[in-house]
């Protein structure tokens, strides 16, 4: 026997062949004399199939038949020296490696030989613990190109690995937390949502959900350099003093410092506690970012709760960074309501919070201050919240009222302004009130301080201005009474309403079948699998989904024993249920044509 020692090997792919030392698997093709130069031929053996070819006279190069795009026979394809492309897609190949030189992601290259004027083949299967670092750099790479067909084969080649769901959650996060210009987007709340999911879906399954997160995280970060970040500088030995200098540099917008002091204290091994009550307090200190650095700061920290704190090096600062980002609604001129009412009841703080009350609101009290809320002034709703405070209302039953009263606003949202270009304004506006009361009400239990009680407020106005977009009251769906027996519905028939965009059905089919006994369980599951099956397009529409139904689900199970408990659920359906425009091309058109041709600012309505 003799080896033919210049027949290509293939051996520079080293991800793609066995690692050293393992025992290879050598099985003859066919006739080395049967395979001419410039020609391929396949080979079929133990469950493979292979795509051979012979650029020259003595090299010879095996790797995967399936194009890693879409699965066309690569035998089939055009050669040209060591270069392959796929004759469907052009998709194009290194012969030697099976590097990916245009197109997507490698294909598996195999070692071959001639032995004996046979060709021969290494099938052994490489330890896939050893393709795991390449197909990671791969996933990033899809996510960066958005090519969610490689990032989807790659999520599956790493579960199938071993690589948990959670890794995958956590790489996304990270992804998003390096690239993300302005500091964390909403890929950090929907890996924390993703993350409840996980539980339903095993094995390779747990792709449905995973790539919600990985469409979420590339759409933000799309082409997008790695963020240059600043070196962790030292905290000191105070964290309340460090925690204070934190706070000077996010108010000056002083964002690198702050980031830098921020990895200081973590690379010195502070713990959550002190950061999360560091993050609480920049979060009370302005009305951020239409919500979201609220809702993001309650989602993170959720996170953390079930990925580890291990992660807070790679994911905090960025979500920090994005304090500067996003604009302190508070400061704008058209808000001097909230500024006034903040100046009025922030001497109160310490001393609502050092004697908290624990009754819950009369029925009465209840619906007047849902009334001022909703329909009333802000100086007055902010009044009746510091008058129940002073009588001994606990803030958590405040909170769950923010949190109906947002419910509501979905319930009245007007969807004609959902579909006029020429407004700014939208649903996922007024989901935003919804979600933030849901972050309020969670943080009101974890910040241990006074200011904790001005979310309270914050969301009380935001709910307020979200006024205009409501429905004129004729028009608005009217719920049955709890006990009126009204028809029952089955869970189909809600569903059936939701998938067909029917928006009042969805909402009256709801309340019979919850009024009917039906299981809420039930119905958040088959809306959440509905939202993975492609119920939404755009990623930050799919993303709003989630978001909005993980609280609506969150605040049911809160209101457990509340003759209101149904309506953060039948509010949700409406959202999802609505047919929604998802492209904002002529919104953006609009407003182009309004600014420049006739000089106008954007036309909204809440401001």
């Amino acid at each position: 026997m003799s080896t033919t020692p210049s027949a290509g090997s293939n051996r520079q792919s080293a991800a793609n062949n066995q690692p050293p030392g393992a025992a290879p698997q050598w099985t003859s093709a066919f006739p080395l004399d049967s395979l001419p130069v410039g020609r391929s031929r396949v080979l079929k053996s133990s469950g493979k199939q292979l795509a051979i070819f012979r650029p020259e006279v003595d090299s010879i190069y095996a790797i995967d038949n399936r194009c890693p795009h879409e699965g066309y026979p690569l035998a089939q394809g055009h050669q040209s020296g060591n270069r392959l492309v796929c004759a469907w897609h052009n998709f194009e190949f290194d012969l030697p490696t099976g590097r990916c030189l245009a197109g997507d992601e490698a294909v598996r290259a195999y070692p071959a030989r001639v032995v004996d004027g046979v060709i021969e083949v290494d099938l052994a299967d490489p330890d896939p613990r050893d393709a795991v670092p390449d197909l990671f750099e791969s996933l990033s790479e899809g996510l960066l190109y958005d090519r969610m067909g490689q990032v989807a084969r790659d999520v599956l080649r790493l579960l199938a690995t071993g690589v948990s769901p959670e890794d995958l959650v956590v790489h996304a996060a990270a992804f998003d937390a390096e690239r993300a210009e302005f500091g964390s987007t909403h890929a950090l709340p929907v890996a924390t949502d993703i993350l409840r999911m996980l539980p339903r879906f095993p094995g390779v399954s747990a792709i449905k959900p995973l790539m919600q997160l990985m469409a979420a995280a590339s759409d933000e970060s799309v082409r997008c350099k790695v963020r240059p970040t600043p070196e962790a500088t030292d905290p000191g030995s105070d964290p309340a003093a460090a925690g204070e200098r934190l706070a000077e540099f996010v108010e000056d917008f002083r964002m690198e410092e702050a980031e830098a002091l921020l990895r200081g204290a973590l690379a010195a091994g502070w713990d959550r506690e002190v950061i999360e009550n560091w993050l609480y307090r920049l979060c009370g200190e302005h009305f951020l970012g239409f919500g979201h650095v609220l809702i993001y700061q309650v989602k993170i920290f959720d996170l953390f709760d079930r990925v580890g704190w291990q992660c807070a090096e790679r994911l905090l600062p960025a979500f920090l960074y994005s304090f500067g980002g996003f604009a302190r609604d508070d400061t704008i001129p058209t808000y001097s309501a909230l500024r006034a009412s903040l100046a009025k009841i922030d001497p109160e703080l310490p001393r609502w919070y050092a004697n908290p009350g624990t009754a819950e609101l009369e029925p009465a009290q209840r619906d007047a201050l849902l009334h001022e809320i909703l329909d009333g002034h802000l100086p007055e709703a902010t009044d009746a919240i510091a008058s129940a405070l002073d009588s001994g209302v606990s803030p958590d039953a405040l909170a769950r009222t923010m949190v109906l009263a947002a419910a509501e606003r979905l319930l009245r949202f007007d969807v004609q302004i959902d579909v006029d270009p020429t407004v700014q304004a939208d649903w996922l506006d007024v989901t935003h009130p919804f979600t933030f009361a849901n972050a309020a009400r969670v943080a009101l239990g974890r910040y241990r301080d006074p200011r904790a009680l001005r979310f309270l407020f914050f969301a009380a106005e935001f709910i307020h201005r979200m006024g205009p977009l409501d429905l004129p009251e004729a028009s608005r769906v009217r719920l049955p009474e709890k006990n009126s027996g009204a028809d029952k519905d089955s869970l189909d028939a809600v569903m059936e309403a939701v998938a067909t965009r029917l928006p009042r059905e969805a909402v009256l089919r709801g309340a019979a079948y919850l009024e009917g006994g039906g299981d809420a369980a039930a119905l958040h599951i088959a809306l959440e699998d509905l939202i993975l099956a492609g119920h939404g397009t755009e990623p930050i529409f799919v993303d709003h989904y989630i978001k909005t139904l993980t609280a609506a689900w969150d605040e049911y199970r809160t209101l457990e024993d509340d003759p209101m408990q149904d309506r953060p659920l039948l509010a949700t359906l409406r959202f999802l249920a609505s047919p929604i425009r998802e492209g904002r091309l002529a919104n953006l058109t609009e407003d182009a044509l309004r600014f420049v041709v006739e000089g106008k600012s954007p036309r909204r309505l809440t401001l």
